[in-house]
């Protein structure tokens, strides 16, 4: 069985933290199927089997790591007896809190010093329910980093992105942050690892996704004007560069899996 379960961050630790997921596997048949990009960054403890990463030669993911933003999904496979703890955060606040470079690297994960997390994540694998994780982590944080957080230009730029992109151009985005836009952006890049305008892909790609889910309904032409793509065409190779399929074939296989692994709400399979 595959289960999820997620814990909404409280409004005032939503500064870094959105979110947190629980992820259980135990089968005796393995699970094959693909991580989609998000938009944000996440820490990854994991305390039983870990996934391997298809893409890198069947890289088996490390004990703990920073998962950075992904331009394309990843083929992930998930066996034995998993027990994950994840923790979704604005990507620019923990890059810039940790001093952290999040440009992609071959194995799709930021490591950090083992005396910055190992401490945590011993006392993590010892919690014996989701919610005790919760409030250690919440914990580790605040005791981290207990000065109020204040907003720069990047950070700026990425919450006019993820809120916006749908519908504003990413030239009037960049205006409202003021500065000098090509600082901002070179910023941008070594704060998150992707371009501004990467990022909007990648919002724009799980903005339908998440339209489909609610509506339950597939009508491209309606995708294509939602989403401001120039035409079909143009949408459909779009698409088929972040997630590795066509728009016919993804929303209409089972998505359950993919769902639980990218992080898309709670659930059992």
């Amino acid at each position: 069985m595959f289960h999820s379960e997620e814990y909404i961050a409280k409004e005032n630790d939503r500064w870094m933290i959105q979110k947190y997921l629980h992820l259980q596997f135990g089968g005796a048949t393995a699970i094959e199927e693909k991580f989609a990009p998000r938009h944000d960054a996440a820490f990854v403890f994991h305390f039983g089997d870990r996934p391997i990463l298809r893409d890198s030669d069947n890289y088996v993911l490390e004990p703990f790591f920073i998962a950075s933003i992904q331009r394309r999904a990843l083929q992930m496979c998930i066996q034995g007896n998993l027990d994950s703890f994840i923790v979704i955060c604005n990507p620019t606040v923990l890059s810039r809190l940790y001093n952290l470079d999040m440009a992609p690297v071959s194995k799709h994960s930021i490591s950090l010093p083992n005396n910055q997390l190992y401490p945590i994540w011993e006392q993590l694998k010892h919690c014996s329910t989701f919610t005790q994780r919760v409030a250690l982590f919440q914990s580790y944080i605040n005791h981290s980093f207990p000065a109020p957080y204040t907003p720069d230009a990047v950070d700026k730029l990425y919450e006019e992105i993820v809120n916006h992109a749908i519908n504003t151009p990413l030239k009037y985005l960049i205006e409202t942050c003021g500065g000098s836009s090509r600082t901002i952006e070179r910023n941008f890049i070594h704060r998150l690892g992707v371009s501004p305008k990467t990022l909007m892909r990648i919002v724009r790609f799980n903005y339908l996704w998440d339209k489909i889910r609610t509506e339950h309904v597939v009508d491209y032409q309606d995708l294509v004007f939602d989403g401001h793509f120039f035409d079909q065409s143009h949408f459909i190779k779009d698409f088929k560069d972040i997630i590795g399929e066509t728009p016919t074939y993804f929303f209409k296989r089972n998505l359950q899996h993919l769902q639980i692994i990218s992080g898309k709400g709670a659930g059992n399979s």
